[in-house]
């Protein structure tokens, strides 16, 4: 008896069903490639693309701690919770310690440990820059001005992240009493954008008499 391979077999088939056949996987690929489609759609891309040139980071321990950056720019103007954007700088978040780092999750507390500010350089604009802390409120003593029991240690830390990552000084200062400003360090950005002249003398308080003049304090 003969023996028929498949390729024969097909090929003796009347020609409308194989172009029906045709027709078919058509169709059924047709459509699995659009199940494809719905079912992992095309992600678009973030069009909105942050930047940063450099960073300012204040860190200080955990507790009811408020201390607050102040940043004076070239042009003589004062970043810090008051005024949270200038002269392409901007203060991500006002921390006040814990105070406002507690959530009430199903009747259970949860507290942020992370005291932290942080100042971000959206560009740069040439000329020296100021950096002064202030311990608005302690844990200890509130907002009154007073000398605290333990003193409390901040860190400041100044990076370049654009186009890579350089540190250009960290540094540690320490509150003695609350109310206290204490400068931190001063800097020069260059035309060309690199980071010269890093201080730590000469030492300048502008926090306390622009809070008096604000009226924030007495």
């Amino acid at each position: 008896m003969r023996r028929i391979n498949k390729r024969q077999s097909l090929l003796s088939l009347p020609e409308s069903f194989l172009d029906l056949l045709l027709i078919l996987i058509l169709v059924f690929s047709s459509l699995s490639l659009l199940s494809l489609i719905l079912i992992n759609p095309t992600t678009k891309k973030n069009e909105v693309k942050s930047k940063a040139e450099y960073i300012l980071t204040l860190d200080w321990p955990e507790g009811n701690n408020d201390v607050d950056i102040w940043v004076k720019t070239p042009k003589g103007g004062l970043l810090s919770y008051i005024q949270k954007n200038i002269h392409l700088l901007h203060l991500d978040r006002d921390d006040q310690g814990e105070k406002d780092d507690i959530i009430t999750v199903n009747g259970r507390k949860i507290v942020n440990k992370i005291n932290q500010e942080i100042v971000t350089f959206r560009g740069f604009m040439p000329g020296e820059y100021l950096v002064n802390v202030y311990l608005f409120r302690s844990e200890e003593v509130g907002e009154q001005i007073l000398p605290i029991k333990k003193p409390l240690k901040i860190r400041v830390k100044l990076e370049k992240v654009n186009p890579i990552l350089k540190i250009y000084f960290v540094g540690d200062v320490v509150f003695n009493y609350c109310r206290e400003e204490i400068h931190v360090l001063r800097f020069n950005i260059q035309t060309n954008g690199n980071i010269e002249n890093v201080r730590t003398d000469m030492p300048v308080k502008f926090i306390t008499n622009n809070l008096k003049e604000s009226g924030y304090i007495q």
